[in-house]
C-alpha cells in the first residue's frame, strides 16, 4: 500500500500500521546510550557545580535541581499515556488534550513554591525555579511520547545527549553568577533545546506508528504514576536537606544522585517493551525486558560504585565524608526500583489498572518517610528506598499477581 502524507488537522497517520520487529536489545541500547551520555554529563554537570560552590551550596542545589530529576521520570507516566493514546488513535489531534492537562499541572506546581521554600529552607524565588526547571522537564515528555510512537528512537537518544552537552556547556561562561540563577537557569535552558529538538523530530517523521486498542480517555493515574514511584528515591535528598547540616547533606545528595542515574540508565527499555506489550506482544518479550532492565541496572551500579569513590573526591579536590558508605544501600535500592518500574508499567501497558499501582507507591512512600522521620539517622535514609521498594513490591504481588502471571506466560 502506498503511504499516503499526514492530514493537516487533526494530523493522521495513513498507510500500513505493521510495527517493526526490531531487537529488543538493540533498541533498548540505544536508548539506553543516548540516556547513559546524557547522564554521565549530567553527573559532571552536577561534579562541576559541587567544584565551583562546595558541598555545602550543593546541598541546596541538589534539593532544587532534584525536581527535574523527579519530573524526569514522573514525565514517565505522562509519557506511556501520551504515547498509548497517539497509538489507540493514530492521531497526534490527541495530544492537544494532554498539553492542556499538563498546563494544569504546571500552575499547580508553581502554586506550592511556598510550602517547598519552607521545608527546604530556601527563598520563595529559589524554590520557584526549582519548580519551573521540573514543569518544562515535564513538559518535554510530549514529543519524546510522539517519537516513541514513531519508533524514532535513534532520535531520543541523539537529543538527550545533545541536551546534556548544551547544560555542561553553559554552565562554564555562567559559573561567576549566583549559584542557583546560573544552575537553573543552565538547566531551564538545556531541557527547553532538547524539548524542541525532538519536537521538530517528530513532527517532521514519515513513519507509522505501531497500532493499538482504542480506549476512552486517558486515566489520570498513569499521570501520577511515574512521579509517585521515583519518590521514594528523590526523598532521602530532601529528608537529609531538612535533617542533616550543609556539607553532610550536599555529599548524600550526590549519593542520591547517583543511585538514579541506575533507574534513569535502566529506564529506556521500558519505553522499548511497552508499546509492544500494549500492540498485543507477551510472554519473551516481558521476560528478555526484565532480564535487560536487570542486566543494565546491575551494570551501571558497578561502575557507579567502583568509580564514584576513586574519581569524585578528585574532581572536587577535597574528601567528601561518607559517600562510600552512602552509596551501597542507595545503589541496591536503586536496582530493585528500576525492576519495579519496569514490571509496573509493562503491567499497565497490558491494561491493568494504573489506580492500584498509585496507592501502592504512595503506601510504600508513606512507610519510608515515616520510618525516617520516627527513627532520625543517617542509616535509616540511606536504606530508606530498598525499604520502601520491598513494601511496594510485596503489595504489588499480592495484589496484581494474576494478572503479572498472565503477562509472563503468554505466548508472543
Amino acid at each position: 500500500m502506498t503511504k499516503q502524507p499526514f492530514d493537516c488537522s487533526p494530523r493522521r497517520w495513513k498507510g500500513s500500521l505493521t510495527p517493526s520487529r526490531g531487537s529488543l536489545l538493540a533498541s533498548g541500547s540505544i536508548i539506553s546510550g543516548g540516556v547513559a551520555l546524557g547522564g554521565v554529563l549530567t553527573l559532571i554537570f552536577n561534579f562541576v557545580v559541587t567544584r565551583y560552590y562546595g558541598a555545602g551550596e550543593y546541598s541546596t542545589l541538589g534539593s532544587l535541581l532534584s525536581f527535574g530529576a523527579l519530573a524526569g521520570v514522573a514525565s514517565t507516566g505522562i509519557q506511556n499515556a501520551i504515547m498509548f493514546d497517539i497509538v489507540a488513535h493514530h492521531s497526534f489531534g490527541v495530544v492537544t488534550h494532554h498539553l492542556k492537562r499538563l498546563g494544569v499541572v504546571g500552575i499547580a506546581l508553581m502554586a506550592t513554591s511556598p510550602l517547598v521554600a519552607h521545608f527546604l529552607r530556601v527563598s520563595i524565588v529559589s524554590a520557584a525555579g526549582g519548580l519551573a526547571f521540573a514543569v518544562i522537564t515535564l513538559w518535554s515528555c510530549v514529543p519524546v511520547a510522539m517519537l516513541l510512537a514513531h519508533r524514532r528512537v535513534v532520535s531520543i537518544a541523539v537529543l538527550n545527549f545533545a541536551q546534556a552537552v548544551v547544560r555542561v556547556a553553559a554552565i562554564v561562561p555562567l559559573r561567576h553568577a549566583h549559584p542557583v540563577v546560573s544552575t537553573l537557569v543552565v538547566s531551564m535552558g538545556a531541557a527547553l533545546v532538547g524539548a524542541s529538538g525532538m519536537a521538530i523530530s517528530a513532527l517532521s517523521s514519515e513513519s507509522t506508528p505501531l497500532s493499538g486498542v482504542r480506549e476512552q480517555g486517558t486515566p489520570i493515574a498513569q499521570y501520577l504514576l511515574g512521579g509517585i514511584l521515583f519518590l521514594p528515591i528523590m526523598i532521602p535528598t530532601w529528608l537529609a536537606r531538612h535533617t542533616l547540616d550543609a556539607t553532610r547533606a550536599g555529599t548524600f545528595a550526590l549519593a542520591v544522585l547517583l543511585g538514579t542515574t541506575v533507574v534513569m540508565f535502566a529506564g529506556p527499555v521500558t519505553s522499548v517493551v511497552t508499546p509492544r506489550v500494549r500492540d498485543g506482544e507477551r510472554g519473551r518479550v516481558v521476560r528478555d525486558g526484565l532480564l535487560i532492565t536487570g542486566i543494565f541496572a546491575l551494570g551501571a551500579a558497578l561502575m557507579v560504585r567502583l568509580a564514584a569513590p576513586v574519581i569524585l573526591p578528585r574532581i572536587e579536590s577535597a574528601p567528601l565524608y561518607g559517600l562510600t558508605s552512602d552509596l551501597g544501600p542507595l545503589l541496591i535500592g536503586s536496582v530493585v526500583w528500576s525492576l519495579a518500574l519496569y514490571l509496573t508499567w509493562v503491567d499497565v501497558a497490558g491494561h491493568g489498572e494504573a489506580k492500584a499501582s498509585v496507592g501502592l507507591a504512595a503506601g510504600a512512600t508513606g512507610v519510608e518517610v515515616g520510618v525516617a522521620l520516627a527513627f532520625p539517622s543517617e542509616s535509616v535514609l540511606k536504606w530508606g528506598p530498598s525499604l520502601s521498594v520491598c513494601v511496594y513490591l510485596l503489595g504489588m504481588w499480592a495484589i496484581r499477581r494474576i494478572r503479572i502471571n498472565d503477562l509472563w506466560r503468554q505466548s508472543s
